[in-house]
């Protein structure tokens, strides 16, 4: 009994220490997130783009840096082939993400993007075992 009471003590005296730390992590989890965009559009950018009109064109693996993309807010996701053309025209839009997921074939993706004289980023997922670099 008394060495339960103690271990509760301790676990108590934990969390209370933690407290500060948690806040501090709070606080860098921004800057993190941040960074983690950055190392992901880093890393995805490193092959040479494909050009289509005035837009560059990348095919991306699925993991960690797409949906390091996916959370970034200043990246669009289009899931159709009207949602692309409005990130086409959306003057505000400079990267747009289609997700493996989306009813977006390739060849209608860079259709649309030969279509469009307004360069911009696309980054096209497709699955793991689909990618050929």
């Amino acid at each position: 009994m008394a060495l339960q009471k103690n271990c509760s003590k301790q676990s108590a005296h934990r969390q209370q220490n933690m407290k500060p730390d948690q806040k501090a992590r709070d606080g860098a989890d921004a800057l993190q997130q941040e960074l983690l965009r950055m190392v992901a559009r880093r890393r995805e950018t490193a092959t040479e783009p494909q050009r289509y009109g005035a837009s560059f064109f990348f095919e991306v693996r699925s993991g960690w840096e797409v949906r390091a993309l996916a959370d970034d807010p200043s990246v669009r996701q289009a899931f159709t082939p009207t949602g692309l053309e409005d990130a086409f025209h959306d003057k505000s839009v400079r990267t747009i993400l289609i997700p493996c997921d989306a009813s977006i074939s390739r060849t209608i993706a860079m259709r649309i993007c030969t279509r469009h004289g307004e360069g911009k980023t696309v980054f096209f997922e497709i699955e793991q075992e689909d990618y050929q670099p």
